[in-house]
């Protein structure tokens, strides 16, 4: 093709080529969405699993004759969904209430990247009471 009829043919269709141009600039930007969603649906569905697991570790140890402690209930629980947290520290508290706090990493996508999940789950302690007392 000469250089007159690119002329021509530019003349004609002003935008030519621009298709992958547009494609080259939006590409980028699309894949970053969809790894913006799948990363924050990892966090989720981690921290979804270690609010489980503190509610599971504070509700076996409510009773007043607990067999089960509230940081061994959570730790089992978290052994056997496995869920994708890691360094996860279990810290249970007895007063009042029981409170559990499940702390822990969930998984990324980006090397390097660190997103910490922390939950915490607190019941009321069951009382035994006598006929007539609130």
């Amino acid at each position: 093709m000469t250089p007159e009829a690119m002329t021509a043919a530019h003349k004609l269709d002003p935008e030519r080529g621009d298709g992958p141009v547009s494609a080259a600039v939006i590409a980028p930007v699309f894949l970053a969405v969809i790894f913006l969603a799948v990363q924050a649906g990892l966090w989720g569905h981690a921290r979804t699993v270690a609010s489980a697991a503190a509610q599971v570790g504070a509700l076996s140890a409510r009773g007043v004759q607990a067999s089960t402690s509230a940081d061994t209930a959570a730790r089992a629980y978290l052994a056997q969904t496995s869920g994708g947290l890691s360094d996860v520290t279990v810290t249970a508290t007895r007063g009042d209430q029981v409170s559990v706090t499940v702390t822990g990493t969930a998984p990324t996508l980006v090397p390097g990247v660190r997103l910490t999940v922390d939950v915490t789950s607190s019941v009321p302690l069951d009382r035994l009471t006598t006929a007539g007392t609130p």
